[in-house]
């Protein structure tokens, strides 16, 4: 279900910078290979057709008042960011459902 709302051109889609951000420090730790290099997943996203979305100080802001059910910076600042903005995440991740978001997979 989550592909073809990903693929369905009607649909508004989102990647936020935290996603780049932990990309980039997955590189530089080695966590993390591209054999195209980082800019090449950037425009990727975008040809794509994804709008990337910028971190806001009313989005950290929500962070400060998350509840810590959730540990990992990064989602944090995906789950503030969907709240703010009243958007679904598509995640597996069992942590970020215990938030007050929508989330799909």
């Amino acid at each position: 279900m989550s592909r073809q709302l990903i693929e369905d051109n009607e649909n508004t889609k989102y990647v936020s910078m935290a996603t780049f951000w932990e990309i980039a420090i997955k590189l530089s730790i080695r966590k993390l290979e591209l054999k195209k290099g980082f800019i090449s997943i950037v425009e990727f996203v975008k040809d794509a057709g994804f709008q990337i979305i910028s971190i806001s100080i009313e989005q950290i802001e929500i962070v400060k008042d998350l509840p810590l059910l959730h540990r990992d910076p990064f989602d944090r600042i995906l789950i503030a960011q969907a709240e703010n903005r009243n958007l679904t995440i598509v995640t597996v991740d069992k942590n970020i459902k215990l938030y007050n978001i929508k989330t799909i997979w």
